[in-house]
């Protein structure tokens, strides 16, 4: 949560917002329009949300989020998979309903067997678990592979990680920017991800495959009916719920065209060049000393 502390009189109070599910706190609401001289979303999404919510247009900036590209153009072993399959799809983030594992999981087991040489890898440390769903893929000896990877990692670990698959799969519900779809991006991984909120900002068509969604409003965990995390909103939360059959399409797509995912990656390396944290740093270090002068 935001920190909603004042600040003394003499202090200008920028305030930058990640948000992923639409509706934000009344508390939030307030604090953004009374004490906040500028509001910045890292997203197109998260701007259009906010105004939603009531706040001024006229104080929200979108900056986005970066990343390191030049960590990513290292030479690197690759990181260590317990596979004999070749093929890999990488997962990252929480196994919270947002994410959208379910979705991901159930689509990567109905669309491919264990005949098939490919592997579903997830890397999560926080969230509900997947033992559950693990044991009824450990069940069926015809269940395609899947690798869960529970344990933190360092930025080099993560990076090789990044470097040993071949797709990323993003079929969330909400998000507040992926910087990991852009990480993903920046190590020449196809992201397959939902065509909604942030990514429409930085993944292009040519680089992404991009799952068909509908939006919805959310009641599910952590929204509830004008409330989110159990705090009152002013409008009800909303997200996206990824299309099945889009999911698996693009999936199998990315596996059985090699020569067209090879074309994605090269376009989606060079487009993450656009995002590099000094690029992003020039913007918000300009805009700093706009309101400050």
């Amino acid at each position: 949560p935001p920190n909603l502390e004042d600040v003394f009189k003499e202090e200008i109070l920028v305030h930058q917002q990640p948000w992923e599910l639409h509706a934000i706190p009344v508390d939030w609401l307030r604090h953004f329009q009374k004490k906040t001289l500028e509001l910045w979303a890292p997203s197109e999404y998260g701007k259009s949300s906010f105004i939603a919510n009531g706040i001024d247009k006229n104080k929200i900036h979108v900056f986005p989020h970066g990343v390191f590209v030049e960590k990513f153009n290292l030479t690197l072993s690759p990181f260590p998979l317990n596979t004999n399959k070749t093929f890999k799809f990488l997962s990252i983030g929480g196994e919270v309903s947002r994410k959208g594992f379910d979705v991901l999981i159930h689509t990567y087991n109905a669309r491919f067997s264990s005949k098939d040489d490919v592997t579903l890898i997830i890397h999560s440390i926080y969230g509900d678990s997947s033992e559950d769903v693990l044991r009824e893929f450990k069940k069926n000896p015809s269940s395609p592979e899947v690798i869960i990877l529970r344990h933190q990692m360092t930025d080099m670990d993560m990076i090789r990680l990044y470097k040993s698959v071949d797709v990323y799969v993003a079929s969330y519900r909400g998000e507040g920017f992926g910087i990991s779809t852009l990480e993903a991006m920046a190590a020449g991984l196809p992201p397959i991800v939902t065509k909604y909120g942030p990514a429409l900002d930085f993944c292009p068509d040519e680089c992404a495959y991009y799952i068909d969604a509908k939006v919805t409003e959310c009641f599910r965990n952590p929204c509830g009916k004008m409330s989110v995390f159990g705090s009152k909103t002013a409008i009800q939360s909303m997200w996206a719920e990824p299309n099945n059959q889009s999911l698996s399409q693009n999936m199998y797509r990315a596996y059985t065209n090699r020569t067209e995912l090879r074309r994605k990656s090269q376009i989606c390396r060079k487009h993450a060049e656009y995002y590099t944290w000094d690029k992003v740093a020039d913007k918000i270090f300009k805009r700093l000393s706009q309101i400050t002068h």
